[in-house]
């Protein structure tokens, strides 16, 4: 964030502080943090080690986290 005027010294101050408050949310009821974990452990080292491009690191994740959250919905119902 810029911080060449008071305003922006401002805004950055604040957010620093809010930084201790700051966590990330589930997004689904229907996949765990483990199962997408899973997902992103299988496809993230060999998309790096291979060199994969970013645009079809993103297909494939989307894909298989798009699977684990049809499964969470077929089991609740």
């Amino acid at each position: 964030m810029p911080r060449d005027t008071a305003f922006h010294k401002q805004s950055y101050d604040v957010q620093q502080r809010e930084l201790p408050y700051f966590s990330v949310l589930p997004v689904s009821p229907y996949a765990q943090v483990d199962a997408l974990n899973v997902v992103l452990t299988k496809v993230l080292p060999n998309a790096v080690k291979s060199g994969t491009a970013a645009g079809k690191v993103a297909d494939t994740l989307n894909s298989q986290i798009n699977d684990q959250l049809k499964r969470g919905e077929e089991l609740v119902g």
